[in-house]
């Protein structure tokens, strides 16, 4: 919704000053990213930028020197072991390991991995860099540029001269200096050409040197002293030298002959009088790039750019150049910290000299190729790199343009306001010369409202914000003739914001709730369905292929590939497939058919074949996240209308593809201890055997990309747990806590932004061992040990159950053989006696003789139940077929005995008291059938079922009723016993019926 009037015309006011005195402006800015202090450079003021082989950055700066992988600085000062903080410059020698030159320290080595004594917990080292000192005197060791040879001999360009440092025979750095070399004064000395000859630019000279000799000495073009001295010497791509002074550049001919009087050629580069080359540097591209003390010059094909604060740069002092393998320029400042340029596609226009509003609603493409911006406090027009005000653009009237802007096909501009629509004849636009429409041209003088948009046929539609819709057809009326056309009433109460005519002849209308298309004289209005979840439009746009998108405001954007259906089908693309946001306020697609949506957060870079988006912000160069509308102009450009001013991509500029990112394991800590890892990470890290303590390890990661670095992912997987890789997470780090004892193996790759993927992923193999008590020698011994254990405690009940067997055969011998003896001699002179008793003492005498061989029969079931010898099953089975027998046949009663063979019961042993019980039991109801039951028969079973005897006894006699209240001892004492021995007992008998009895023992 546009504000109220009265607003407006107050916002208005309050730019007329900036308006009148604005003038014509240069606006063109690059997209640096700049990076400084507050993002963790050791200092602001860069000497040197170095890439190594891995892929870090390196930035020499006069605090330290400072690592950087796309995310994170690592700084590193004298606390470290730098022997100087002021770092000139960087390098790497043919191992992949880190040299610095300081200012006045000599040369550093960064120690490659941390030293520590075997185990885990890493001790920190007393420096992480290992020092040399190049020569004696303080100038030797003022150390401003490094470079190894092909042998791997280190180059030294000190305010002394050149040293070349040998390895010695203790692995130590031996310097020898040049002879008849001259000072060095910055930090890009030369390079080894293809003979393995080291180039070298001194104070007054160009050397090639072999070895530690110099080989030739080549003189300076002239005059020499007008061009000051050479700053820096490399080759140029596809052959030749360049080398650049502090007051111009030049290309050597023929470095390779080593010619004392070379031939010299200036290149066309223009430098201001106070401006000082300090830097030099030859792209991919073939772009020569000098870093001056005013600015950034751009030399490519004979035309030169000099970028300065004003095309973004932190700082115009530029001091050192650097393109990483991304293509991506690094610029070091002398007080900005660093810049990087990633690629020239996307240019800004947002200098407020011409643009007091940065924020920026709508663009048209003229016809002579401008651009026209519309923001609140008027109209402006980018043509090449400036951007002019539009004259006429003071006026307050046309202070808040917005979206109602157009250039018709006839080549005049329509402008719409809150005071009425305006015509102005082409080909530029001028506000100072125009009609504005009224009612006697068929319009009312009111606020336009939305867009007003041409159709196909030329016709001019315009919406009021009293929610009338006008149309004017050129075919029919020459002069603007406008009629109200009704099919809004139909729609809503507001007119369409959006129009869009497709190649069908439709025309779709988008008021801000609801969606329509007009084809002829049928009007359809579409309704919410699952691919079109949100009428609340914001924009429409036909793509090169007839499909129509539609931009909603808060379900992203929708698509059909029919759309002339009666019903079109649609699907939506959203947060939920990859989109940043779900507001999309306008739709653009470029030569190669790729989608753009502005949205409130950057631009959506649809891939709509693979499903790919890239999101574009101002971390990329975008002038502004909030994008209000797109425009793809005649040449093929993507201009961008954003709340910082105005944005051109250009994606035939994009650079190449990054590489896979490389992927390095950064932090190894385990149980709150680091394990030894160099400084600059590994690919791979040795496995290692970890105690059952230590199964707690967080593992650090990086993957160095400088290009979308924010945009990759990681996955891992630990193999030994997950048989997946993980979901894609820009989390740089995983943590496990209590790791089973076992081998593990941890994998993790880096994903960019555009589906490329490690080459290889790092891994760290590691082996946590069980706890002690679960460690195989361990458990032998405590096998051994409970075996011994075992074995003693065997031992010792043998010894008791020997023990125990000798008192038992003992108290069975003294009480057969004693009281045995006593019992029968009792009963023997008991029937002495009786001979010569008189009668009336006879009657007493067969009582003690009776019950002395009672006692005798009961003795001996003790002795048997005692004695040893008699603990197996067999014996109580033959025991009990003994009692049977004797008993029963006595009284004249048949007797059938059945109990298990012998094999089944061989090794069933019973203990003595089971054994007497179940004798005991036996006896106590063979006695009731042979008192009680009156019986002819009596059968006697013994069974062993499930771990368990089962002893039944059944008779043919009278019977009785169990239930029935007994005065006997005989059924009390069988269930007594039969609980004794954990047992259950079953009595079934009925008068009449015989009775049985079972006894059911475990055993």
């Amino acid at each position: 919704m546009l504000p109220h009037p009265g607003a407006r015309h107050r916002l208005v006011l309050g730019f007329l000053l900036a308006l009148a005195l604005a003038p014509t402006s240069a606006a063109q800015t690059l997209a640096f990213r700049r990076y400084d202090v507050p993002e963790g450079l050791a200092n602001s003021r860069v000497n040197s930028v170095f890439q190594d082989s891995r892929g870090y950055l390196w930035f020499g700066t006069w605090e330290g020197l400072s690592r950087f992988d796309g995310v994170e600085f690592r700084s590193y000062s004298t606390p470290e072991g730098l022997p100087n903080f002021l770092v000139n410059a960087v390098t790497e020698d043919p191992q992949g390991r880190i040299w610095v030159a300081t200012q006045g320290g000599g040369v550093a080595r960064l120690l490659d991995r941390q030293k520590s004594p075997p185990g885990i917990r890493t001790e920190t080292p007393r420096s992480m860099f290992e020092s040399h000192a190049v020569g004696d005197s303080r100038e030797s060791n003022i150390v401003q540029g490094i470079l190894f040879d092909r042998r791997g001999d280190l180059c030294c360009g000190t305010q002394a001269g050149i040293f070349i440092g040998s390895p010695g025979e203790h692995g130590d750095l031996r310097f020898e200096p040049v002879a008849g070399s001259e000072v060095v004064e910055w930090a890009q000395p030369g390079f080894v050409d293809g003979r393995g000859r080291l180039w070298c630019a001194t104070k007054n000279a160009i050397l090639a040197l072999e070895g530690s000799r110099i080989a030739a000495r080549l003189s300076l073009p002239e005059p020499a002293s007008d061009l000051v001295e050479p700053i820096a010497i490399f080759p140029r791509p596809g052959g030749g030298t360049i080398v650049a002074f502090t007051k111009g550049v030049f290309e050597l001919d023929s470095s390779e002959k080593a010619d004392a009087a070379a031939r010299w050629h200036r290149l066309p580069v223009a430098l201001a009088p106070a401006q000082d080359v300090r830097c030099a540097l030859f792209d991919s591209k073939g772009t020569l790039w000098l870093g001056t003390t005013a600015g950034l010059i751009r030399f490519h094909q004979g035309a030169q750019t000099t970028y300065t604060l004003e095309n973004g740069l932190p700082d115009i002092s530029i001091s050192c150049l650097c393109e990483d393998r991304d293509h991506d320029l690094w610029v070091g400042t002398w007080s900005g910290g660093v810049a990087k340029l990633a690629g020239e596609a996307i240019v800004s226009f947002t200098l407020a000299a011409a643009m007091p509003d940065h924020n920026v609603h709508r663009l048209v493409e003229a016809r002579d190729g401008s651009i026209y911006a519309t923001a609140k406090a008027g109209i402006v027009r980018v043509r090449g790199d400036r951007v002019d005000l539009v004259p006429g653009s003071q006026d307050p009237a046309f202070a808040m343009v917005g979206q109602r802007i157009l250039q018709d096909r006839r080549g005049d501009f329509w402008i719409g306001t809150i005071g009425g629509l305006h015509r102005f004849p082409g080909p530029e636009l001028d506000l100072r010369s125009g009609r504005r429409f009224g009612s006697a041209d068929g319009i009312d003088a009111a606020e336009v409202f939305g867009a007003i948009h041409e159709d196909q046929n030329g016709r001019i539609w315009v919406g009021l914000s009293s929610g009338s819709l006008y149309a004017w057809d050129p075919a029919r009326d020459e002069s603007p003739r406008f009629e109200r056309v009704a099919v809004q009433d139909r729609l809503s109460t507001q007119a369409p914001r959006e129009y869009l005519s497709d190649s069908a002849g439709q025309l779709w209308l988008a008021p801000y709730v609801g969606l329509a298309r007009i084809a002829g004289d049928r009007t359809d209005r579409f309704e919410p369905s699952e691919g079109l979840p949100d009428l609340q439009t914001r924009c429409l746009f036909e793509d090169r292929d007839r499909r129509v998108w539609i931009g909603t405001r808060f379900r992203g954007v929708s698509v059909t590939d029919e759309p002339a259906a009666a019903r079109p089908r649609f699907r939506n693309y959203s947060t939920r497939t990859g989109l940043s946001s779900d507001a999309v306020w306008s739709i653009a697609q470029d030569d190669e058919g790729r989608m753009y949506f502005a949205t409130s957060r950057g631009i959506e870079q649809l891939d709509a074949a693979s499903g790919r988006v890239r999101h574009i912000t101002t971390f990329d160069g975008l002038a502004g996240d909030i994008v209000n509308h797109l425009l793809k102009d005649s040449r093929g450009n993507i201009w961008a209308a954003t709340s910082g001013g105005i944005s051109r991509y250009d994606p035939r500029a994009e650079p190449p593809q990054p590489d896979p990112p490389p992927i390095y394991l950064s932090r190894i800590r385990i149980a709150g201890d680091d394990l030894p890892i160099s400084e600059i990470g590994e690919r791979s890290v040795p496995g290692v055997t970890l105690p059952a303590s230590k199964d707690n390890l967080l593992i650090e990661f990086v993957g160095l990309s400088f290009r979308g670095e924010r945009e990759i992912a990681y996955q891992y997987r630990l193999d030994g747990i997950d048989a997946e890789w993980s979901a894609p997470s820009a989390q740089r780090s995983v943590h496990y806590a209590h790791l089973a004892p076992g081998d593990y193996r941890f994998l993790v790759r880096a994903v960019h932004a555009s589906g490329a993927q490690s080459v290889a992923p790092a891994s760290f193999a590691f082996r946590i061992l069980p706890p002690i008590w679960r460690r195989w020698w361990f458990l032998a011994v405590a096998a051994t040990f409970l075996a011994a254990v075992a074995y003693a405690l065997h031992r010792a009940r043998v010894r008791r159950i020997l023990a125990l067997e000798g008192i038992r055969t003992q108290i069975a011998t003294d009480i057969h053989d004693d009281l045995g003896s006593g019992l029968s001699q009792i009963a023997i002179l008991s029937e002495v006696a009786k001979r010569e008793a008189p009668p009336s003492a006879q009657r007493y005498l067969d009582e003690v003789a009776r019950l002395a061989r009672s006692m005798r029969d009961s003795m001996s079931d003790i002795v048997w139940a005692v004695d040893p010898r008699r603990d197996r099953f067999g014996d109580l089975v033959q025991r009990m077929r003994q009692v049977a027998f004797n008993l029963l046949e006595a009284e004249g009663l048949r007797v059938e005995f059945r109990a298990p063979p012998d094999a089944a019961i061989e090794g069933v042993g019973l203990a003595p008291d089971k054994r007497r019980h179940l004798l005991l039991i036996l006896k106590e109801a063979l006695n009731n059938v042979a008192r009680h039951a009156r019986a002819s028969q009596v059968v006697v079973e013994i069974r062993i079922e499930a771990r368990a005897l089962r002893l039944s006894i059944r008779d043919d006699g009278c019977g009785f009723d169990p239930a029935a209240e007994s005065r006997g001892h005989g059924l009390p004492s069988l269930r007594q016993r039969t609980a004794k021995l954990a047992g259950t007992i079953e009595i079934a008998s009925r008068p009449g019926g015989g009775t049985a009895i079972e006894v059911a023992v475990p055993i």
